[in-house]
């Protein structure tokens, strides 16, 4: 399963939003025998990245991507910070 976009307003910050969409997913995937959820952000976020960690996410690493044709501006000459968590690895 990947998780293409995870965007809070301001006024929902700080309640744990992402944590929900972590725990449905691990559901979803499970129901669905999807062995990995994997995201990306662009960019080295280093407090993003500690977030996504502590939601349950492994850090991959940065990608540099090469084309871009066709993707939205903000991938291009973009770095990725590619995260996955593997649920063969949990209960």
């Amino acid at each position: 399963m990947y998780i293409h976009w995870i965007a809070t307003s301001p006024e929902f910050r700080g309640q744990n939003l992402v944590a929900e969409i972590v725990s449905w997913a691990k559901t979803y995937s499970k129901q669905n025998h999807k062995q990995f959820i994997r995201m990306d952000t662009v960019g080295e976020n280093t407090p993003l990245i500690n977030y996504y960690k502590k939601c349950g996410f492994d850090f991959l690493g940065l990608v540099k991507l090469g084309n871009t044709d066709g993707l939205p501006g903000r991938y291009h000459n973009a770095e990725l910070s590619l995260f996955e968590i593997d649920l063969s690895d949990r209960n």
